[in-house]
């Protein structure tokens, strides 16, 4: 090999190691402000309890609930809780899906240090129990917006068709006002139809960048929705 040869595959490495660095600090950047804008919404959900009545049965029973939420790391047994929820609501419809099942991927993407969380326990009158919760990120880049986005929302199947779905979206309504986040953004399948009702009847639409919506005839299996908070600024 001569000296030329040489030289450009010297440059070559070069160029490749700069532009790794540079995405690598574009990631680090990312992740740093997710979690200063994180940061903020320290204290604006209060950790409460309310009562609700649950049906169950042919009647109705008075439970006490606790919403909380969490700016940190999942501890291993609150994970291994929503792990359970969802194997049970959301498995079959990954298998159904390009995506496929991976559920220590999922596990992994659960607990990302950007992440933050909504909890909502039982507490009356059966011992506490994580009975659903609502898992999101500030994703202002990615979206080239002030955004939400909402990763995950679960509830656990005992419990579903009592309105807790829809306590954890205005909850999560009420953080992306108090952060002057402009928009709520999420995925779902295009097979989960109860959910993309649930959303629909909770105010979200296409969002702009929702494959289906950008070239109809597309073979994605999923949509993206959202729902305007705030009016831009810019």
């Amino acid at each position: 090999m001569d000296s030329m040869q040489v030289g450009h595959k010297r440059k070559v490495e070069e160029e490749n190691d700069e532009e790794e660095e540079e995405e690598e600090s574009k990631e680090e950047r990312e992740t740093n402000e997710k979690i200063e804008i994180a940061n903020e919404m320290k204290g604006i959900v209060k950790e409460r309890e309310m009562e609700r009545n649950r049906i169950k049965g042919e009647g109705r029973e008075e439970e006490k609930m606790r919403i909380k939420s969490i700016e940190r790391r999942l501890k291993e047994e609150e994970l291994n809780e929503m792990m359970k929820m969802m194997n049970e609501n959301m498995r079959d419809l990954y298998i159904q899906s390009k995506w496929g099942w991976n559920q220590s991927k999922k596990r992994k993407e659960l607990n990302v240090s950007s992440n933050r969380f909504l909890f909502l326990f039982n507490v009356h009158p059966s011992p506490s129990s994580l009975i659903a919760f609502i898992s999101f990120d500030f994703s202002n880049e990615e979206m080239n917006r002030p955004s939400i986005y909402c990763l995950e929302l679960q509830v656990r199947r005992e419990w579903q068709g009592n309105g807790l779905g829809t306590l954890l979206i205005k909850e999560l309504e009420e953080v992306a006002k108090q952060t002057k986040m402009e928009w709520i953004v999420l995925t779902c399948f295009n097979h989960n139809k109860e959910a993309i009702l649930f959303y629909r009847k909770n105010g979200f639409t296409n969002d702009s960048t929702c494959p289906t919506l950008c070239d109809p005839s597309s073979s994605y299996d999923y949509q993206i929705l959202s729902k305007q908070m705030l009016q831009s600024n810019r």
